[in-house]
């Protein structure tokens, strides 16, 4: 019985596809790239990174038990938090200092659009609606489209950022994809998988053209382009069918599922206030993020260590 049990947790521990991890930190590079909007092309390009991030939040997440959801939202609001308090603590004393308002904090709203997208699909799954919402996935991007890059040639006029910056036309559909991506029973081998990538990835080159056929006001923050919608998902696809297994257990300790989040939340504060020596260069931006988000991880983990045997300590 103890041996079954050894080997269905050495089962357990190689679950993890890796290669997931590391997409998520390239995807931040790209992150970097709409924020900083050095090289337009790049620019046009890297709009793909916010729905993939989507994307893989239903793909990694739709397997869990909706009744504890609700206990997981509140284990990432917990795990999240000292990320937010820095960045608004380092805002409110750059203000004062600097006596001028650098925004540090508008790459934010990604954070409650992921949470708000989350509560949706707990009362998706709690009132047996994902048939409903998977069909509406095309009528949501197609909002998606009118509120953000197509809203000029719709309306002969853009809607406010504010708008097509929410949870529901940005972040539902994609979520819902992933959540299809994971349920999909359909097996292909590696090299499919592989031309499944490319594909994705050509098809997400058009956002280029699209990007100067389509100029509107929003879309210096990247807002998405069809090749943008079917690029991402081929992508993200073709990604989770060609595996690359991993221990969890290695996967936590080189935080390769937490730094990523701590690239996104300060690579803007970073680069603002260092710009002096990193000149708006894309790649030393990501290097500094990366070195800061990872030893600011370790020093939270080391606290909860701490927490945790104080408070165990206490109980005895």
């Amino acid at each position: 019985m103890e041996n079954i049990q050894m080997k269905t947790n050495e089962n357990n521990k190689s679950q993890r596809n890796i290669l997931l991890d590391i997409f998520k930190y390239i995807l931040a590079f790209f992150i970097i790239s709409i924020h900083f909007q050095v090289i337009p092309n790049l620019v046009a390009f890297s709009r793909f990174a916010v729905p993939c991030f989507f994307i893989l939040s239903g793909y990694f997440l739709c397997k869990k038990n909706p009744e504890n959801a609700g206990g997981g939202i509140l284990r990432d609001i917990k795990n999240f938090l000292p990320y937010i308090v820095v960045l608004y603590t380092v805002q409110l004393i750059d203000f004062i200092a600097t006596k001028q308002f650098r925004d540090f904090i508008g790459i934010s709203w990604y954070v409650p659009a992921y949470f708000f997208t989350r509560i949706y699909y707990i009362y998706i799954c709690k009132y047996n609606l994902q048939k409903l919402f998977f069909c509406l996935i095309p009528a949501l991007l197609i909002g998606n489209l009118m509120l953000g890059s197509c809203s000029s040639l719709i309306f002969s006029s853009d809607i406010p950022l504010v708008l097509s910056r929410n949870s529901i036309f940005t972040g539902l559909p994609f979520f819902l994809i992933g959540v299809l991506i994971r349920k999909s029973t359909f097996k292909i081998n590696k090299f499919f998988a592989f031309l499944i990538i490319i594909l994705g990835i050509l098809i997400l080159l058009i956002q280029i053209n699209e990007f100067h056929l389509v100029k509107t006001l929003n879309d210096n923050v990247g807002d998405v382009y069809i090749s943008t919608i079917i690029g991402s998902s081929l992508l993200v696809y073709g990604l989770t069918k060609f595996k690359i297994n991993c221990s969890k257990y290695i996967v936590e300790k080189l935080y390769l599922d937490k730094v990523n989040f701590g690239i996104y939340m300060f690579h803007t504060m970073l680069g603002i206030i260092c710009q002096s020596f990193l000149l708006n260069n894309l790649f030393s931006i990501y290097c500094f993020s990366f070195v800061f988000a990872y030893f600011f991880a370790f020093i939270v983990d080391f606290a909860n260590i701490i927490i945790k045997r104080h408070n165990f300590f206490q109980k005895n």
